[in-house]
């Protein structure tokens, strides 16, 4: 470590790397990461320099892109220092394919004890780094930024407003009795689930024939989720793609950023503070104000109106308990649609809050007539 510092060819490489990341405002954020893979990369293959001073140099200057100068605001401002550190380990194992960088500098340090013409090597190692861009510049899985996340959870609705909320606090319970039943009775800063709720939802979903087929067994249920409304809302407004095609990557992502994000910005208020003492009903709004549903054949996205109000054609205070209700069931996508069967699965609820059902059988008949998404 002290002859990376005293070395001042490794300090040039570390400068000279870090401004050609940082250089160019039309430079995606993957684009700098594969500057910095391809040119620490060449460095260590044809050894220009200390194998350790440009680990430690392109692992500092991807630090620096990705949490200290990076153009999303909202990440530089709002993460404390843990948390930019867990946001960097995260992105660069699952969305930039570190593990697989890492992997290529130990080939290449196994190569040189193999005997090999050191033409051969490079050549190889050369190829090998080709395929890590093409798999990096190919992607299957990538998150949005911060600021676009708080972006879409806060428009129309900031944690600040908690007055305006109050009225719709029957319906907040109607909506975590259904979803997520421990979500008002969790810690202000826990927005994952117990241990206790995913055991339950195992043995629910455990049977003989489940047993039998382990593989796709595990697959269902990681479609089914078991997450929480935390995790759910963080799903949907944070992920730019690959939700359903790198499952065990999305739920990693909605367990490590709901925790982050939700607590970050509730750390922006005084732990005293209204907005802090009622965040569990911003959140609660801002899940119904982003999340789709679908009834019918109709799939309904938020687009200018929450779904809420292109289903029903009125705003969320403007509903009755029993409309909103309807509206709850459109949220686990039933695959046979919203119907009698689909009521007569929250019955509890019914009784709990004191729903008519002939209102809600209207409103189940108003919810699925056919029509394109408003």
């Amino acid at each position: 470590m002290e002859s990376f510092f005293s070395d001042n060819a490794a300090v040039l490489f570390v400068v000279a790397l870090f401004y050609a990341a940082v250089a160019g405002s039309e430079l995606t954020t993957q684009m700098r990461v594969a500057l910095v893979y391809a040119f620490s990369y060449l460095a260590l293959l044809f050894s220009v320099l200390d194998r350790c001073a440009v680990l430690v140099g392109s692992l500092l200057v991807l630090f620096l892109v990705l949490e200290v100068f990076s153009t999303d605001r909202d990440r530089v401002k709002m993460f404390s220092v843990p948390c930019k550190l867990i946001d960097f380990a995260f992105r660069m194992i699952v969305e930039y394919y570190a593990w697989l960088y890492l992997l290529l500098v130990c080939a290449i340090k196994a190569l040189d004890y193999s005997g090999l013409p050191a033409h051969f090597v490079q050549l190889a190692g050369v190829a090998a780094m080709m395929v890590l861009l093409l798999m990096l510049s190919r992607a299957k899985f990538a998150i949005k930024p911060i600021s676009e996340m708080m972006a879409a959870m806060t428009k129309d609705c900031s944690a600040g407003d908690y007055g305006s909320r109050e009225s719709n606090r029957r319906k907040y319970l109607i909506l975590a009795q259904m979803e997520d039943r421990e979500f008002f009775d969790r810690g202000e800063m826990r927005h994952i689930p117990s241990f206790g709720q995913v055991s339950r939802g195992l043995i629910n979903r455990m049977n003989f024939r489940r047993f039998r087929h382990p593989v796709a067994s595990c697959k269902e249920l990681l479609k089914r989720g078991y997450g929480t409304i935390e995790m759910q809302l963080i799903r949907t407004v944070g992920i730019e793609f690959g939700s359903y095609s790198c499952r065990i990557r999305r739920k990693l992502f909605e367990l490590v950023y709901a925790q982050m994000v939700l607590n970050s910005y509730a750390r922006c208020f005084g732990k005293s503070s209204g907005a802090r003492m009622h965040l569990r009903g911003w959140i609660a709004q801002s899940y119904i104000n982003n999340v789709s549903v679908r009834f019918a054949p109709t799939e309904f996205y938020p687009d200018g109106k929450s779904t809420v109000e292109r289903v029903f054609g009125r705003p969320m205070q403007d509903l009755s308990d029993e409309e909103f209700f309807v509206w709850c069931l459109g949220l686990p996508y039933y695959s046979n649609g919203v119907g009698l069967r689909a009521v007569r699965a929250h019955e509890s609820v019914l009784d709990e809050f004191g729903l008519d059902i002939e209102k809600v059988s209207e409103a189940v008949d108003a919810a699925n007539q056919p029509r394109r998404a408003r």
